[in-house]
Parts: C-alpha cells; structure tokens; sequence
C-alpha cells in the first residue's frame, strides 16, 4: 500500500473522487475555499491506494501558534466545516478490514514525517468509514445527529412518512399562494443575502457562520453549476430560499434562510418538499438534510418530520505524536495558569482558547427550522 499528501491543483485528487462515492466536501476545489475562508492553511489530502481501492481524507494544515510552538517547527491538521471526512471505495470492502487499517497506519506515518502533531477531522455522516475501523488510531466522539432522505423511494412512500403536521403546514402553504422553484438566473441572490443576515440574527448565531456577500460569492464560484439556489416566493416576495448542492448522487441542504414576516407559514417546509422531488427527478440518490450538534433538539426533530433515516454527526481526533502532544498542553497550560485542571474535552487541548469565549449559539449548516 502506498500514502501520500497532494495539493488542492494536482490531478490525482480528482482522478481518486472518481473512483470513491463522494460529497462536495471532498472535492479539491471546496476544500480550498475551506482554507480561504474557514481554517486557514494549505489544502491537502491524504490518499492510501492499493490496487483499485483508494482511501481519501481532505485535511488543512496548520501552523500551530509560536508562543506553545517554540522553534520546533510543528504543525497540525484539521478539516473544513461541516462534513469532509475519509472516503474510501470503489466497493463497500474497502471501507472494512485490513484495507482501511492499512490506510489508517500510511496516514499516521505520513502526517508524522510531516512533522504534524494531531488532527481534528469532522466526518461524514451518511459515508464514514465504521467508527471502530477509525478507532484503530484515534477517538471518535459523537455530537449529534444528521437526517437524510431516502430518494429510491417513490414520491407518494416519501409523502406518507412525512409528518402529519407538516403536511398539513405544506398544503396550507401552497392554498395561501406560496410557491417554490429553482432560480436558475440567481436574480433572487440579493434578497437571499438579506434573508440570510437576518436568520443570522433572529438565531443570534456564532460569528464564524454568519456568511458575507463575499464568501457566497466565492461558495458560487467554486461550485459552479452544483450549487442550486430554491426560493419560496408569495406574489413578489421571497419567503424562503435555500442553498442545495449536488454531487455525486447526493444533494445537501446546505444554507437556508427564512423572511421574518412569514416564519409562521414555515415556507422552508415547502421548498424540501420541493427538493426531494427535484431531487428525485435529477437522479439523486439521496437528500442530505444534515444535522445538530446536539442530540434531539428541535432541529432535529423539525428535520424527522420528512425521513426518520437518522445518521450520527461525530468528529475524529488522532493524536500523531503523543509527546509533542502533551509538550504542547502543558506550554499552553502554563500560559493560562490552568495546570492540573479537568480536561474539557476541548481538541486539540492545546489549541483551547485562554480567554473564554462570550457564549454563542451555533446555527450549524441548517441556519433556520421554522419550529
């Protein structure tokens, strides 16, 4: 088996998507953008090959802050928002057995020659490899939970086990003259802008997913013809739109935003009504609601109202090198004066704030729930 990191512009990233089942978040392009706009950092993936079989994890890396570095030169890896984590394929073996532990055991030695310390990888709810094959190296901890729509199923199966109430809250919606389509010409971008500051801040969301004009821009740019953009509209006004980005057979719900005056009518009800049909049409395999990082919670349960297909959202943390691991936490321990205090469960340790953050709430990907 042989592994390796490649930059974002080589072609083997590609080459290797074509050959695994995959998301947009895998792709280099978006994985770029993470490290513009999210994490920032160099974009890479690792790549374990052994015959056709491929292992891919997107990752960025890091430098880690010079007052707990010193001149060690360390670094560490992380992930983009939402849910990039390691793919593997072409068959459903190759997420299994000695294959990924293989992989698992290149990806360790690789990112140690590359003087990387730990790495915090968000993952993949509906394509993960099994959490005890990713166990073999590092911690999986479970956050929440992701719902997804099951698009084999005829559209009168998916209307059935939609929720009585939000059937009823779709129906009214379509007497009261709402209406939903794809803008194909994004004419409607603008008013999406200011549908999706104000969501922001009747959620009073954490600053890093309130989104500006530039990174949507940048988001379309990137994505090109696999971003939608679905409006809900009443006469001339939008009542709701919605991001839905489409790959490989699967298409997310990626950003949504709800007009203040017309939450009552839940129009974003209506427009994943709409999707899972246009979804359907467009040969998708599957509509990715996403997820929570809370279990349970209204968000959550909103979603359960169309698909109780309920997939568990988690994160992964690989501690490369122990020693300089714990090196790093007692540095940043003696920084904040909170040497022999409980772990918080914070990773990677070192990197935990030393000046406690004002709380937040976090919208998620899934900016509005209409509950």
């Amino acid at each position: 088996m042989q592994g390796y990191l490649i930059a974002s512009d080589d072609p083997a990233w590609d080459r290797t998507l074509a050959r695994i089942r995959h998301d947009f978040y895998h792709l280099p392009d978006y994985v770029a953008l993470s490290a513009r706009r999210q994490e920032p950092g160099t974009p890479v993936a690792f790549i374990a090959e052994e015959g056709e079989r491929a292992f891919l994890l997107p990752l960025i890396l890091r430098e880690i802050p010079p007052a707990i570095a010193g001149g060690e030169g360390w670094g560490d890896a992380t992930s983009g928002r939402h849910y990039p984590g390691p793919i593997a394929g072409p068959d459903e073996g190759a997420s299994t057995g000695e294959f990924v532990a293989g992989a698992l055991d290149e990806l360790v030695a690789t990112l140690r020659a590359e003087g990387v310390v730990s790495a915090f990888v968000r993952l993949h709810p509906l394509l993960s490899p099994p959490f005890d094959a990713l166990q073999r190296i590092g911690d999986v901890v479970e956050h929440g939970d992701a719902v997804s729509i099951d698009l084999d199923k005829s559209v009168e199966q998916l209307w059935s086990e939609t929720r009585q109430t939000h059937r009823h809250e779709i129906n009214k919606g379509y007497r009261n003259g709402y209406r939903v389509r794809i803008d194909p010409t994004w004419e409607r971008f603008d008013d999406f802008l200011v549908l999706h500051r104000q969501t922001m801040d009747r959620l009073e969301a954490a600053p890093h997913w309130r989104l500006g004009i530039d990174d949507f821009l940048d988001l379309r740019a990137t994505l090109g013809d696999r971003l939608h953009l679905c409006v809900v509209e009443r006469d001339d006004e939008l009542a709701a739109a919605i991001l839905l980005v489409e790959e490989d057979g699967i298409i997310d719900y990626h950003v949504s935003a709800t007009a203040p005056a017309h939450i009552a009518a839940s129009p974003t009800k209506l427009s994943i009504d709409f999707a899972r049909r246009w979804a359907k049409e467009r040969g998708a395999r599957v509509l990715h609601l996403g997820g929570s990082l809370a279990r349970d919670d209204s968000l959550i349960q909103w979603k359960l109202g169309f698909s109780r297909d309920l997939w568990p959202v988690a994160s992964w943390r690989v501690v490369v090198r122990p020693d300089a691991y714990d090196e790093l936490v007692r540095r940043r321990d003696a920084l904040a004066g909170t040497s022999g205090k409980p772990d918080s469960g914070f990773f990677p340790r070192y990197r935990e704030p030393i000046a406690p953050a004002a709380p937040t709430s976090d919208a998620g990907n899934d900016a509005d729930d209409d509950a």
